[in-house]
């Protein structure tokens, strides 16, 4: 998930910069600092040429602000993202002793954090995200930090623990320290810098539970925590989180049921506890979240029926049930579905690889039409396929393999423009496989194996120009294999466990005949035999390897 900056960037900063007219008194100790800064990095780009403008006063150079303090203008934002700079960080940046914003996000800079840049008394906002800085978090940084406001070393190579000390930061809003390398757990002293607003530190290697004192942090509204390895339980003194709009604990080692007082947290705007072990029912009173757009709940251990009060979360855009143990048996337990129609900006639906069962009720047709994704695969849903599926000219993939379903597949699938993806493999549909799928012009995948499918394969399967992978294995599909198909892209064609016949052998076996006529009226001449082989290879190399 990229959305971190973008939250981090929000946090709102009350001071702002001025520039000032430089004045022949200046010091020189912030050009003498600035100086040295430049002396330890590699400027491949040039995007720090000014900086070699002896008539150039500092203040004008490229990323640097000044403010005046005591009649003589002073460093007070160095900003230099996005500059493809190499190299590694000068201890010399303490000695900008007004320096008031640090802002070294996304270049090359490597090597360690300098101890020193906790000497800066002044310092709100520290970027250093996304470079390859490494080693553990300085302690310095949090010995003079009562002014620091934003603190981001996001995509990174940090390691070792979160320091303990942060609570020396009094004023500090975020914390960006996502995808680095840090160990051990989340201080629980974390929860005494009362103004924070985001908390962002997914992907690393993190142990231990969640401190239930982050429940105290009234301000907070992104809590990011996933992709590491905290176990325990999810505190239930999240919900006091009044303000949360963005929960995601996913990808970790979490069990126990989803605490009720999370269900209260009527700002959220997504909610992703995907990949954990997390046990109970989905309540109805998750229809209370009725801000919600994306939620992810998948490959978890939920059971029970699906509640109907997903309807009343008409901003749902995102919704990922898939990979638990979530059950259907009657027509009772599929009214989520009709729920659902009232989320009209939905374009994820995924409850694949569940215990969902009984006849697929036709009201899935009438889903959003901004839908994309339809995931019903795994399951035993039986019944068929709703022709007006069709309807769905934003669908990319449809995915329902592995169910109960039969019938046919409706001709109308074909007039699906965006459709890449197209699984309906180990069901029981029978009958012709519609011509019209040759229409798909967008299409990669089209698995078809595990059916009772008969007649020949389409020819206008061999129109598709992005097809790389048809499994049309295990039907009882007879005839020759079109030749069309050499002028498919395949990578992946498995046609076995059926009665077809290879165009091209049949064809060699019949110049054979013809050459060997007794009567030389009846014998096919030398010039027609390599035509005809010249035919045939083409025909046999312009398809892949296959199974018959």
């Amino acid at each position: 998930m990229l959305y971190h900056l973008m939250l981090l960037s929000s946090v709102g900063l009350s001071a702002a910069s001025q520039m000032e007219t430089p004045t022949a008194e200046s010091t020189n100790a912030d050009r003498l600092s600035l100086r040295s800064f430049k002396t330890l990095l590699s400027d491949p780009s040039g995007a720090l040429a000014s900086w070699d403008n002896a008539s150039l006063h500092f203040c004008r150079w490229r990323g640097v602000t000044c403010r005046n303090h005591g009649g003589e203008p002073r460093v007070s934002d160095l900003k230099l993202e996005s500059l493809k700079l190499e190299g590694e960080l000068s201890p010399s940046l303490a000695n900008l002793t007004f320096l008031r914003r640090l802002h070294l996000g996304n270049n090359n800079l490597e090597g360690s954090i300098p101890q020193e840049l906790g000497l800066l008394p002044h310092l709100r906002t520290l970027n250093l995200s996304n470079n390859h800085l490494g080693g553990m978090i300085p302690t310095s940084l949090f010995l003079n930090c009562t002014r620091l406001q934003i603190f981001d070393l996001s995509h990174n190579n940090m390691s070792g623990t979160i320091p303990r000390n942060f609570g020396n930061c009094s004023e500090l809003q975020a914390i960006g320290l996502d995808r680095n390398m840090l160990e051990g757990e989340i201080p629980s002293d974390i929860a005494s810098l009362t103004k924070l607003k985001a908390i962002v530190i997914w992907t690393n290697r993190l142990t231990g539970s969640i401190p239930p004192e982050i429940g105290n942090l009234r301000f907070l509204t992104t809590l990011i925590l996933g992709d590491n390895h905290l176990n325990g339980t999810i505190p239930a003194t999240l919900g006091n989180l009044s303000s949360l709009v963005n929960l995601d604990l996913s990808r970790n080692l979490l069990a126990g049921v989803i605490p009720p007082t999370l269900w209260n947290l009527t700002s959220l705007d997504q909610l992703v506890l995907v990949h954990n072990s997390l046990t109970g029912v989905i309540p109805s009173d998750i229809g209370n979240l009725v801000r919600l757009t994306y939620l992810t709940l998948f490959e978890n251990l939920l059971v029970g029926t699906i509640p109907p009060t997903l309807g009343s979360l008409t901003k749902l855009e995102i919704l990922f049930l898939g990979y638990n143990k979530l059950d259907a048996r009657n027509a009772a337990d599929w009214r989520f579905l009709d729920a659902l129609t009232n989320s009209s900006h939905l374009t994820i639906f995924d409850i694949s690889v569940n215990q969902l069962g009984g006849v697929l009720p036709k009201s899935i047709a009438n889903l959003s039409k901004s839908l994309e994704m339809l995931h019903v695969g795994g399951n035993q849903i039986s019944g068929n396929i709703p022709t007006e599926i069709g309807n769905f000219m934003s669908l990319t993939e449809i995915d329902a393999s592995s169910n109960l379903l039969h019938g046919t597949i409706p001709p109308t699938l074909g007039g699906l423009p965006r459709l890449q993806r197209l699984h309906l493999g180990r069901n029981q549909f029978a009958r012709e496989i519609p011509a019209t799928i040759g229409n798909l012009s967008s299409l990669v995948e089209l698995d078809l194996s595990g059916n009772y499918f008969v007649g020949e394969i389409p020819a206008t399967l061999g129109e598709l120009p992005r097809l790389n992978l048809l499994q049309l294995d295990d039907n009882q599909l007879h005839g020759t294999i079109p030749p069309s198909l050499g002028k498919c892209p395949l990578e992946t064609l498995n046609l076995a466990s059926n009665k077809l016949t290879v165009e091209c052998v049949s064809s060699v076996l019949r110049v054979g005949i013809l050459c060997s006529k007794e009567s030389p009226k009846e014998r096919m001449d030398m010039e027609d035999v390599i035509r005809e082989l010249h035919d045939i290879r083409d025909a046999f190399l312009g398809l892949p390897q296959w199974q018959e």
